[in-house]
């Protein structure tokens, strides 16, 4: 019978400690006082021999006329700076995670690499979180990628510092909902690793929120129940408001346009100038007919989110809703000049002005959506042959 060893693949040695070392030092093509003591320290420390360390040098040295230096981008440090053993102590952690969480001899090297570069506590915290930062980086472009197994590994190489949550949590969130390998356990997998006896005291309210949105692909009152737990833990406006744009966004595609209002209400008490919420709001006010209520919404925000195309389309909409449509061509014209990207409102001003027998300003701005969506396009060029003779 085969023994099993959970130590992983790939673990850096102090060989690949010393090339780490030596590409730094390689990076400014000097070797100054400082960087001398540096490497005799780090010989003693890790009891390097003279032929070994020769022989490393020389193959850095291969490797970076290869792919080049990582350290290539730094600044010109001094070895005794505290940006310089930042700089390091970064690089050195963030390799070792690359191949999943840092295993007992890893840590010993860290513990030596500390002692070498005399790094203070704080300097080393910073190290530590830039190279997790760059880690929670890395795993949300392997999740785009469709790389999985690399973004599990990455993402469950540590545990998250709270400065990190909300990077970190959202990239997990993506892992979690768009791998395969899940299947339709996604929410309950999500909850067992991260919620499970996951923290001492009150869970953070990123893992309760990304957890509930998780659950909402399946159930969304549950969703809703999860969202109002995380609400109790949310600790900033934004936090709250983000909450309940949630409840409010799945009740939306839902087709529950009251409830949503209701929340998005909710939403906007916390932050206030956020045009998303206000963009959505106008949309379930259009939902539910109240056109009245929307154009006194209109009023008390068009100041604020005037230059928003998306916002002005939507005040368009509500002023053709009631029969105001010089107002709601204005409007549309407006959004076109903000956001000139925006097909939404290239169509509905043509519509408009079909509707109006403006056949000289339809087509002037259907030229304009031709190259935005061509099968948009070539629909109503058929209309406004149709309607407009």
């Amino acid at each position: 019978m085969q023994s099993v060893s959970d130590k992983k693949k790939n673990d850096i040695d102090k060989v690949e400690l010393l090339k780490i070392l030596f590409k730094k030092l390689l990076s400014d093509n000097k070797i100054d006082s400082a960087e001398r003591t540096l490497f005799g320290e780090f010989k003693a420390v890790f009891d390097i021999g003279d032929r070994l360390y020769s022989g490393v040098l020389a193959e850095t040295i291969e490797e970076i006329k290869k792919s080049g230096n990582i350290f290539s981008g730094d600044a010109s440090l001094e070895a005794d700076s505290r940006e310089y053993k930042i700089a390091v102590y970064r690089e050195v952690y963030y390799r070792m995670l690359l191949n999943g969480r840092v295993s007992e001899g890893e840590n010993d090297l860290l513990k030596g690499l500390g002692r070498v570069l005399k790094i203070g506590e704080e300097a080393e915290g910073e190290a530590v979180l830039a190279a997790e930062a760059r880690i929670i980086s890395d795993a949300s472009k392997e999740v785009d990628e469709k790389n999985y197994a690399q973004a599990r590994t990455l993402l469950f190489s540590f545990s998250p510092d709270k400065k990190h949550y909300s990077g970190y949590f959202r990239a997990a969130y993506k892992l979690f909902k768009d791998c395969p390998d899940f299947g339709g356990r996604a929410a309950e997998e999500f909850h067992d690793r991260f919620l499970k006896n996951a923290f001492k005291g009150q869970t953070p309210w990123e893992a309760l929120y990304y957890y509930a949105r998780l659950e909402g692909l399946r159930d969304v009152e549950r969703s809703e129940k999860l969202l109002l737990e995380a609400f109790e833990a949310a600790d900033s406006a934004e936090k709250k408001h983000l909450t309940y744009f949630q409840m409010a966004m799945a009740n939306q595609v839902s087709l529950k346009f009251e409830r949503a209002l209701e929340y998005y209400m909710e939403a906007e008490k916390h932050l206030d100038n956020d045009c998303d919420t206000a963009v959505n709001i106008l949309s379930c006010f259009i939902s539910v007919k109240k056109f009245e209520l929307a154009e006194s919404y209109v009023a008390k925000k068009y100041d604020k989110f005037s230059g928003d195309a998306r916002f002005l389309n939507n005040c368009a909409i509500v002023y053709s809703k009631l029969k105001n449509v010089q107002k709601a061509a204005e409007l549309l014209k407006k959004a076109i000049t903000s956001g000139p990207r925006f097909v939404d409102a290239h169509v509905n001003l043509i519509n408009l002005l079909i509707g109006l027998k403006e056949k000289p300003q339809a087509l002037e701005y259907l030229k304009k959506l031709e190259p935005l969506d061509k099968a948009l396009y070539d629909s109503l060029v058929l209309k406004i042959n149709k309607t407009l003779k």
